[in-house]
């Protein structure tokens, strides 16, 4: 009898050591994250930055030329503008895939530590990957489907995330900006058939980022994408069985 209560101690003991040496393990990848968080926001920033001033360096470039090299000219911050946009919003769902795992994390801190597989983000990524569709498909299966005002509802200046809105319609300004100058120099030369054919492309590319970028917004905000919504797939996909 008392062997089975010693054994039972040490086991109490053994389970202690494990909680709290994985807790640790934890504390660790929660700081990492949040260095991660950091560098990815800073990242954000820095391609937003990069956008704003070489157009406006480009811009101020295209007084010293003439003719109809200009049109060129203001088209050309264009090749700054788009990939800066595309990746910026890219980052941003990355930045909501990373803090929805880190609220899983806390979730094991305070108190669920046996209630959740704890792989590691660079292991659980793949994880993550493969399932987020389905998981995301059956949650909606079950919830009511959202008015279209709502899902519009993005890009308005009272919606909580207005950060994502502001940045896309910085962007966009930016491109029509470039587009509108483009247009005008193209008027008062007369038109060429060349500056015509690539106004026309700059206008289909500029559409068709400002698309999708939107679709990046709405999701981030209120979408699969978003906050709640990543946590929600890592719960799920994490989750011990």
């Amino acid at each position: 009898m008392a062997q089975k209560k010693a054994t039972k101690k040490t086991q109490g003991q053994s389970a202690h050591v494990t909680a709290t040496y994985q807790k640790e393990i934890i504390r660790g990848e929660l700081r990492e994250l949040g260095d991660v968080l950091r560098d990815l926001k800073n990242c954000q920033l820095r391609y937003f930055t990069l956008a704003i001033t070489g157009t406006g360096a480009i811009i101020s470039l295209a007084k010293s030329f003439g003719g109809d090299f200009r049109v060129v000219t203001f088209l050309a911050p264009l090749c700054i503008i788009i990939p800066c946009w595309m990746i910026f919003f890219d980052k941003a769902t990355t930045i909501t895939r990373t803090a929805g795992y880190k609220r899983i994390l806390e979730k094991q801190l305070r108190g669920h530590l046996g209630r959740y597989r704890h792989l590691g983000y660079e292991n659980a990524l793949p994880i993550f990957r493969a399932g987020e569709e389905e998981v995301w498909n059956r949650l909606q299966s079950r919830r009511p489907k959202r008015k279209r005002v709502e899902a519009c509802a993005s890009l308005l200046p009272r919606t909580r995330f207005r950060f994502w809105a502001i940045n896309w319609y910085t962007f966009l300004m930016l491109s029509i900006v470039c587009v509108v100058l483009a247009a005008s120099e193209l008027l008062r030369s007369n038109g060429l058939l060349m500056g015509l054919a690539l106004l026309g492309m700059a206008l289909v590319f500029v559409a068709l980022c400002s698309i999708y970028a939107y679709t990046l917004v709405r999701s981030v905000t209120s979408g699969e994408l978003s906050y709640a919504a990543c946590a929600l797939k890592w719960h799920f996909l994490l989750r011990r069985p």
